[in-house]
């Protein structure tokens, strides 16, 4: 079985990859850092928001897991454009792309542009 992670050290993308090691899963990650808590066959350093997928590297894999993220850690501090941008366009874009080429494999995606930790912004 081949998975891609799009995303490479997050929480979910170590969970992900530590359960494709364990069961000997040929695993492509792409993302801005090698990932730490686990291996892969492929590692693809892309930045999402300034940076193009190869979907060459994607269309094979049996399942894609969006595993990337912003505003996830409330003290990151990351900008509403950027939170934006990596949960909510950035999958969707991925999502059309993979289906008007057909992929057949699975798509999943994780959280949404809501889920931005604990702050004190006051929101109208």
């Amino acid at each position: 079985m081949k998975v891609v992670i799009i995303g490479s050290n997050g929480l979910l993308a170590n969970s992900i990859g530590a359960y494709c090691n364990q069961h000997n899963y040929s695993l492509v990650i792409i993302g801005l850092n090698k990932p730490i808590s686990h291996s892969c066959d492929k590692f693809i350093q892309l930045d999402l928001i300034n940076g193009q997928i190869d979907y060459n590297e994607v269309l094979d894999a049996d399942a894609v897991f969006y595993a990337a993220g912003a505003g996830i850690q409330s003290n990151l501090k990351e900008s509403c454009p950027l939170i934006y941008s990596l949960n909510v366009t950035v999958p969707i874009q991925i999502y059309n792309k993979l289906e008007s080429l057909n992929y057949k494999g699975t798509f999943v995606s994780f959280g949404s542009y809501f889920e931005i930790g604990d702050n004190s912004e006051n929101h109208r």
